[in-house]
């Protein structure tokens, strides 16, 4: 049986779970465990003016499948599509930061030392901040396109996610969410250093005349990642951990969740959601 298309009696069993109003569209690709199988799946997507209603997985070999094996099978499709979404979107949004930028605004601060000197301590801290963000964007940009890879293979290539390929996925998404949240807890909880610095640049009093230029544009760059707009940026993102965490993204006896804590909990709770939202919305019988 071809990939790319269902058959006829696999379009009657299609037909007698859509829904009034409703179309469906085939997956473009199949699933299958390994690459050797000769059994394959295919995801079958209900849509009622352009919006999901439902969804049925049917083998290759053995037609409908029951519910439990439909969602099992299911949950593969869509975290898949979890992953090349928060590629193209999220991770895509992240890397437009300027890797360049925050590499001039280190030199800027290691080349000025001395007029910082009141500071030093808290331009040491920052500049290992900058050093850190600068190293994800590259990090950053290699899981983006390593999932890229991933998805042209499905997409392109193949045809076919096999469980290698989706595991290859998920690994790369866990290794973006363990360095994001490192590196917003480092900023977050260094932020008053920045502040301290941008409050210190700015002061024309403790500069003599020729300094003060030099002054004036290392607070500006300094503003632009660490000013107001990104301390802004930082809460709403705090504001979203604690909603996602039920309000206990931070513990009241030890403070934040750890790196490996956090991913795995983001990931045990996003898989039940799907696996709520997959039992309610298969119709696999």
């Amino acid at each position: 049986m071809s990939v790319n298309a269902i058959n006829q009696q696999f379009q009657e069993i299609a037909e007698k779970y859509k829904r009034e109003n409703e179309k469906y569209e085939v997956y473009p690709y199949v699933f299958k465990y390994t690459e050797t199988d000769e059994e394959f799946y295919y995801y079958i997507l209900y849509k009622k003016y352009q919006e999901g209603k439902g969804m049925l997985v049917l083998s290759s070999k053995r037609g409908l499948l029951n519910k439990q094996e439909g969602v099992e099978i299911a949950y593969f499709f869509l975290t898949h599509n979890g992953t090349a979404i928060a590629a193209t979107n999220v991770i895509k949004k992240v890397m437009k930061r300027s890797k360049k930028y925050v590499e001039e605004l280190i030199q800027l601060l290691q080349q000025n030392k001395s007029m910082l000197f009141p500071v030093q301590s808290s331009v040491n801290i920052i500049i290992n901040t900058l050093t850190i963000q600068a190293k994800n964007t590259i990090l950053f940009n290699d899981i983006y396109q390593s999932i890229l890879e991933i998805d042209n293979e499905i997409y392109d290539r193949s045809k076919t996610l096999t469980k290698e390929l989706w595991l290859r996925g998920r690994s790369l998404i866990k290794k973006y969410d363990g360095l994001i949240y490192s590196e917003f807890n480092y900023v977050f909880n260094n932020l008053h250093h920045a502040e301290k610095i941008i409050t210190y640049l700015n002061d024309e009093g403790n500069f003599i005349l020729f300094e003060r230029f030099k002054a004036k544009r290392m607070a500006k760059k300094l503003e632009k990642i660490f000013g107001k707009e990104a301390k802004a940026n930082l809460i709403k993102s705090l504001e979203g951990f604690e909603k996602d965490f039920q309000g206990d993204f931070f513990t009241k006896t030890r403070g934040e969740l750890s790196t490996d804590e956090y991913v795995q909990f983001i990931h045990q709770m996003a898989e039940n959601d799907y696996k709520r939202n997959l039992l309610r919305d298969c119709r696999n019988p």
